[in-house]
């Protein structure tokens, strides 16, 4: 938990307190109850990736040859990508229950569909995260309080823009620097409950749309 003490804020943890004038609140996709109203502007979605072991030359030679990065334009998109050690990572949209990520065999459908000459490779790794999506698909620099910077919503753009972010943050709780975007009251996502709720049945429903068209 945060709380003031004076000039300066209190960072309490289970290992201990942290007491600085400047605080940068990073959590993004896995933000909660720590600053009132954050969890509130986000809603968290839940991006899986699977990945190969290297593969043979003369299958690698025959996917993304000039080294492209790839993406579709689906309800339910998918993004592939070489690894420099000849890897194949493959990535779409999943969800987390019970704490475990799921969708993992749509995944190694999908790569299969896009590039056949996958077919019986053994996928060897599989993870997941969360990210944050805003109201205006825009990321957000919110100070609630004097001494409180919060930078997040980067609506599954973070890979480049939370490099960005985190250093405009770093150069202005140091005081080099002004913030160049602008800085923005937290305000509730609209109809956030009912997109929850409603997310898993959403994505089915797409991924759905996909296929009849796929056929």
């Amino acid at each position: 938990r945060l709380e003031q003490d004076g000039a300066h804020w209190r960072a309490h943890t289970p290992g201990g307190t942290v007491r600085s004038r400047q605080v940068i609140v990073a959590t993004n996709g896995y933000t909660d109850r720590l600053v009132p109203g954050l969890a509130e502007s986000i809603v968290p979605l839940t991006p899986i990736q699977i990945a190969t072991d290297p593969l043979p030359k003369d299958v690698l030679d025959s996917i993304l040859p000039q080294g492209h990065t790839i993406s579709d334009s689906r309800r339910v998109i998918m993004y592939a990508r070489r690894e420099p050690d000849g890897r194949l990572v493959y990535g779409g949209l999943g969800r987390l229950r019970g704490g475990a990520f799921h969708g993992f065999d749509w995944l190694r459908r999908d790569a299969v569909r896009v590039f056949p000459q996958l077919a019986g490779t053994a996928w060897t790794h599989a993870w997941g995260g969360r990210i944050a999506l805003t109201g205006d698909h825009l990321p957000h620099i919110h100070q609630p309080q004097e001494g409180l910077l919060v930078g997040l919503g980067y609506n599954g753009r973070g890979v480049a823009m939370s490099f960005v972010m985190g250093r405009t943050l770093a150069e202005a709780a140091l005081g080099q620097t002004t913030l160049d975007l602008p800085i923005s009251r937290i305000t509730p996502f609209p109809w956030r409950r009912i997109k929850r709720f409603g997310m898993g049945a959403a994505i089915s429903y797409m991924r759905l749309r996909d296929s009849f068209e796929f056929r």
